[in-house]
């Protein structure tokens, strides 16, 4: 741990299961959770380049409840990837980011409704749709 950063110990998260506030994985040890990102500009030092980034306290979140965060960045949307990424995951938290294009529920912008990030709406739907579909699969192989 790292004494010149006190938020180092909230960080470091349960020292094993029983203390966390989440089930194992079904494969044993900590749940791995994946986490959607922002995928836009961003500038550090002399990069000026697009990436994939997220606040610190989702991470922070999951560590602190006993998971392992796994980002996911928006990605192309295929159902073999959706459902190879959920494949690999014990759970999922879609962080949204700006406003859902209100055209995806069937209504009309209103005009303090920020511009949507569309591929991002995309690939989040489309993580949502196949974790809905395949949570009965998902339960069925771990009775097997």
């Amino acid at each position: 741990m790292n004494a010149s950063d006190p938020a180092a110990s909230r960080r470091k998260g349960p020292s094993n299961e029983a203390d966390s506030g989440l089930f194992a994985s079904a494969r044993g040890g900590r749940p791995v959770i994946g986490v959607t990102t922002y995928l836009q500009q961003a500038r550090s030092g002399v990069w000026d380049v697009p990436a994939a980034f997220l606040p610190a306290i989702y991470l922070e979140g999951v560590t602190l409840a006993g998971g392992i965060a796994m980002l996911l960045p928006p990605q192309p949307v295929d159902d073999e990837i959706v459902e190879r990424v959920l494949d690999g995951l014990d759970g999922l938290i879609l962080t949204g980011g700006r406003d859902v294009d209100p055209a995806a529920y069937g209504h009309v912008k209103h005009r303090k409704t920020d511009e949507p990030d569309r591929v991002r709406d995309a690939w989040e739907f489309a993580l949502l749709r196949g974790a809905l579909a395949g949570s009965h699969r998902r339960a069925a192989r771990l009775h097997d």
